[in-house]
């Protein structure tokens, strides 16, 4: 799978959680809640990369290691 942000070849990681989970090279690991994804992928829309790995370089400072990106998380996705 391609990764929702770079486009780059992503590893799609096994979750029992509803999200995409995903390993990239360029971006790390992080998580895409189902129904965000659902609202994405028919429109073939993508993260705006700048916005996105700087929203997970924040969240990443906790404990979190694969930050969730949800629907309130929707101006993230690019135009």
């Amino acid at each position: 799978m391609n990764c929702l942000i770079c486009g780059a070849q992503a590893q799609r990681m096994k979750t029992e959680e509803d999200c995409v989970e995903l390993q990239c090279p360029q971006c790390g690991h992080y998580r895409v809640t189902g129904d965000l994804f659902a609202h994405m992928k028919p429109r073939g829309q993508s993260f705006d990369i700048v916005k996105a790995r700087e929203w997970l370089a924040a969240k990443r400072t906790g404990a979190e290691k694969a930050p969730m990106i949800g629907c309130p998380d929707s101006g993230l996705i690019g135009s």
